[in-house]
């Protein structure tokens, strides 16, 4: 006897949202007490190649994590009772892949307003006014806090997405094809989405590496610039991923075009979309968080880099 079982593509949506719901609730039970960050602070420490030189630096850094963690988990509950919200619209409810080009882009802009909040809002470490402290020479940029492969991605899907879109238009416009108007929007909204984004996150950038770090030694600033690099790399990732849907969106169009001799439905538009480029994103941009440049770190800790220079002195 065959037995088959086949759950409603909406049964299923509801179904895995509330999975989804339910994992930063039971997150947010298990870090309420402060033991939660000590452990993973050590991982960090070791993934980072830093050592905490103090217990007062390690409790300042498993603080530090266990506030990121609770605050990422606290985004992520908000986003998913967004999308709870939207699966009251029953068209939603039956095409899922409008749920998830929400809820990924939601995601991304609000782990990355939670990463900024963060590490803005306080400082790692207290200098009083009358001490010795240590800061870099220069101003640093973006440059020196993330390697390019962590960098570079952002603005070259920003291009490419444009140039997609830019040519979706021109065939739209010269009346090579014609698309279907919800295509249409989805491609015109998720492009200007992607340009907000990227255009907010130079202006956070910015606010980002202005922001001053107080450290009494070379040990405490390398923690400082670690958790900077990592606040910086949310938000190129947050950019990365808001770029690929217009250019998902555009690129997929634009190959059914050539590819197929019908004109496609909406359906068949957003089945075409490449969601593997936003697992891929997701899952090989985060590898740098815990890194940075090695001519950031403390010359002890350093190999076969030239000296970094440091400034020694002065009131905090």
């Amino acid at each position: 006897m065959e037995f088959s079982f086949e759950m409603p593509i909406a049964a299923f949506t509801f179904l895995f949202v509330g999975i989804l719901l339910a994992v930063p609730a039971v997150a947010l039970v298990a870090t309420r007490g402060p033991a939660y960050g000590h452990t993973r602070a050590h991982a960090y420490s070791v993934r980072a190649r830093l050592p905490f030189g103090s217990e007062l630096t390690a409790g300042k850094v498993a603080s530090r994590l266990r506030t990121q963690m609770r605050a990422n988990m606290w985004a992520l509950l908000g986003v998913m009772a967004v999308t709870g919200l939207l699966l009251l619209n029953p068209g939603v409810v039956a095409s899922p892949q409008v749920i998830w080009v929400v809820t990924v882009t939601m995601l991304m802009c609000a782990l990355s307003a939670t990463a900024v909040v963060v590490n803005v809002r306080g400082q790692l470490f207290e200098v009083a006014p009358a001490a010795p402290r240590v800061a870099h020479v220069r101003d640093l940029t973006i440059r020196d806090y993330l390697q390019p492969w962590r960098r570079l991605p952002a603005p070259l899907l920003l291009v490419a997405a444009a140039g997609s879109v830019v040519l979706f238009g021109a065939g739209e416009a010269g009346g090579l094809w014609r698309a279907p108007s919800m295509a249409a929007v989805l491609i015109y909204s998720s492009m200007a989405l992607a340009l907000v984004v990227a255009v907010g996150t130079r202006v956070i950038e910015a606010r980002v590496l202005a922001q001053p770090r107080r450290a009494h030694d070379e040990l405490e600033l390398a923690w400082n610039d670690i958790f900077r690099a990592d606040t910086l790399g949310a938000l190129r990732m947050s950019t990365a991923v808001t770029a690929w849907l217009p250019l998902g969106l555009s690129a997929s169009f634009l190959i059914f075009q050539a590819v197929s001799a019908t004109e496609p439905t909406v359906v068949t538009f957003l089945q075409q979309f490449p969601w593997w480029g936003v697992c891929v994103l997701q899952a090989l941009l985060p590898l740098g968080q815990g890194t940075m440049p090695a001519a950031l770190y403390p010359p002890p800790l350093r190999s076969n880099v030239p000296p970094y220079p440091i400034a020694m002195g002065g009131p905090a």
